[in-house]
């Protein structure tokens, strides 16, 4: 077992929470408008679990990004980058949470997470935490994405329609065989092949550079607070650097649950981040 695991393993059996109250407790909270914005990963929204629902005590963004959702035929599917939506999630920001002195919370999943240091780096005076729940740091975590990028755009679309087709398989070959068909369908039909194919490229392409992985060491210098969560079935695979395990508030993972956690965990999964976001100090 490496020593990585054994941290993990340390981590697991902490309380469920992964958080001591007798340590942090609940901060005092300002009198200014709480925000969390929510980004999604390579596949579905962050819409289909009803967040904005379970979680209370501040507002609630799930933006779709661009070729999602609501966008899904925004932009140019040849143009796809991190950094663009990176650019994205910071107009969000500017053009709905116009109050500059309002706390903004971000967490990204998966791709979301990449997603979230681009922007944090834009704008470290907006953001008072990020939450990473299985953000990519490194190509190891784009193995999904990288075996996308590497099929012929034709090739892949064929086998994204057969996933579309049949859920039920999808959810087999993501560890999830007795997952809800339903939120499994509007995940598959949210975005279409175009933007899987191109996200994944860009994941690859993008999260492999020196760049980025300057980008994630700054972000994590920054004085805003840096907070893991993770599946239980799917944390040996994330390859989380030792420079962001020594800077990280709390490493939090939920049992039971693989990578897609509010997918298999979604009370779980909000009740932590809403608990996480409330115990930040002036947030």
């Amino acid at each position: 077992m490496t020593g990585l695991q054994n941290y993990w393993q340390a981590v697991f059996r902490r309380s469920p929470g992964g958080l001591d109250d007798q340590e942090t407790g609940v901060k005092k909270m300002t009198s200014k408008e709480k925000h969390l914005v929510m980004i999604h990963g390579l596949m579905g929204s962050s819409h289909y679990y009803n967040p904005a629902h379970r979680i209370g005590g501040f507002t609630v963004h799930t933006p779709d990004l661009l070729g999602y959702g609501s966008r899904a035929f925004a932009c140019d599917a040849t143009r796809f980058s991190l950094q663009m939506q990176a650019d994205d999630i910071v107009n969000y920001i500017a053009e709905n949470i116009t109050d500059c002195e309002s706390p903004v919370f971000l967490i990204g999943h998966s791709m979301g997470g990449a997603i979230g240091f681009l922007a944090a780096q834009r704008i470290p005076e907006r953001i008072s935490g990020f939450i990473n729940a299985e953000g990519n740091f490194t190509l190891k975590d784009a193995y999904w994405s990288g075996q996308i990028a590497k099929q012929d755009f034709s090739s892949y679309k064929a086998e994204y329609e057969k996933m579309q087709n049949d859920p039920a398989a999808w959810l087999e070959s993501m560890g999830s065989p007795f997952g809800n068909l339903e939120w499994a369908n509007e995940i598959l039909h949210n975005q279409p092949a175009e933007t899987v194919y191109g996200m994944s490229k860009a994941l690859v392409t993008e999260t492999g550079t020196a760049q980025y992985e300057n980008t994630v060491r700054e972000v994590v210098e920054f004085p805003v607070p840096l907070y893991l969560i993770s599946g239980e079935k799917s944390i040996c695979g994330w390859d989380v650097p030792e420079f962001v395990l020594k800077k990280a508030v709390s490493n939090i993972v939920i049992p039971g649950a693989g990578h897609n956690m509010m997918f298999d965990a979604p009370g779980e999964f909000c009740r932590i981040v809403q608990r996480i976001v409330l115990q930040r100090e002036n947030f």
